[in-house]
């Protein structure tokens, strides 16, 4: 991601992507908050860059809700 942020700069639309792809990898390996983390970032991004209602912002947020609802799971499982 540094290679990203310094050459295109944080707030670039392929910056913000990266950072949803990335997001979806740790949410695979089992990293729901560092995904979280960088869902919340990529969806801040695009709010402000691209707008709301941008498909790409829409997609992220929708990856928001998964990966909160995934946590949420695990979180359930685990204490009851």
């Amino acid at each position: 991601m540094d290679g990203y942020d310094r050459w295109l700069g944080p707030a670039h639309p392929s910056t913000l992507a990266a950072l949803n792809n990335l997001a979806l990898l740790r949410q695979r390996d089992g990293d729901a908050e560092g995904a979280l983390a960088l869902l919340r970032r990529s969806l801040a991004g695009q709010r402000a860059g691209l707008g709301a209602r941008h498909p790409d912002t829409l997609t992220t947020l929708g990856n928001v809700g998964l990966a909160l609802y995934k946590l949420v799971r695990r979180r359930c499982r685990t204490t009851g």
